[in-house]
């Protein structure tokens, strides 16, 4: 059985216009797009996650000539949703604004650990993490994403991502050393999730 076309390879392709590689890319990628995007697309929106992927990859193409082949075409992905969120998330603020006079609110960048199937006492623990913390905790622990894909999306280094697991861990074991029993059973199931350090 032939191993898998790379990304990279893939990217290259479809810097030369090559459909097929923009369709692989497409399969290979909208399922976790679709669940980042669902996880935080603002309730208000009356568009839907496949809308909003739908829309990424419609960039994807139009914008194919300056992707670059060494870059991880997935953090791209990643990065770009993220900051097409934002977009909305403004847009949404500002009509809300006219409607209220209410100040914006911080777009979250990571999803609500009430999101997840954690037990409570975990769930509290996390969600008491510093935001940037918490953030990088939640995209690298249940978003699946990499240190480097992390990086790329918070616009940090993949260094600042390392310091910030080690600060989340260091947390959650001093928060938790009274349910210890609770917090073993929650640390071997975000073990399923570990993405294998930097990636």
């Amino acid at each position: 059985m032939a191993e898998p076309t790379s990304d990279a390879v893939l990217t290259a392709r479809l810097r030369a216009s090559d459909a097929a590689a923009f369709r692989q890319l497409f399969e290979r990628h909208y399922e976790p797009l679709y669940r980042f995007v669902a996880r935080r697309l603002p309730s208000a929106q009356s568009e839907t996650p496949a809308d909003v992927v739908q829309d990424l990859f419609l960039r994807l193409w139009q914008r194919r000539a300056s992707l670059d082949p060494e870059q991880p075409v997935r953090a791209y992905l990643f990065s770009s949703a993220n900051r097409m969120l934002i977009d909305r998330y403004r847009r949404q603020t500002v009509r809300q604004a006219y409607r209220d006079a209410q100040a914006s609110q911080p777009v979250p960048v990571a999803a609500p650990i009430e999101h997840f199937d954690v037990a409570p006492d975990v769930q509290a623990a996390i969600q008491a993490l510093p935001d940037a913390v918490r953030h990088t905790f939640v995209l690298s622990r249940f978003d699946g994403l990499t240190y480097r894909e992390i990086a790329a999306l918070l616009e940090v280094s993949p260094k600042t991502v390392e310091a910030r697991m080690s600060k989340a861990l260091r947390l959650l074991r001093e928060g938790l050393r009274h349910h210890l029993q609770v917090w073993l059973a929650a640390i071997l199931s975000l073990l399923q999730h570990w993405t294998g350090g930097v990636g």
